[in-house]
């Protein structure tokens, strides 16, 4: 069974120049259309750093996402006060919810 990646997999190991060489194996597979026409089709096997690479990506789609729920942009925040930032606005939420925890 052949693994499937979403894009952006090969892009992170150019991203950290890594040669793609390294890390996708080509391989060619045979598949069988209708009428019992077979053909030959390029596809690629992932190592075990694509597939942590892969990993990586999923987890910092997870995090954008959760952030831009918030209300926070990463590209929108100046470089020096990003973890600052987050880290008030994480520590207000807190605040609030357990203020409202205890009202209850």
């Amino acid at each position: 069974m052949g693994v499937v990646f979403r894009g952006g997999i090969k892009e992170a190991c150019e991203n950290v120049e890594q040669p793609l060489s390294d890390h996708f194996i080509d391989v060619n597979k045979m598949i069988i259309g209708g009428k019992g026409a077979k053909r030959d089709v390029d596809d690629i096997l992932p190592t075990r750093y694509a597939a942590i690479t892969k990993e990586h990506v999923d987890n910092n789609a997870a995090v954008r996402k959760m952030l831009t729920k918030r209300g926070i942009v990463p590209e929108n925040l100046p470089p020096a006060e990003d973890v600052k930032k987050v880290e008030r606005r994480l520590a207000t939420e807190k605040k609030k919810m357990l203020g409202k925890k205890k009202k209850k």
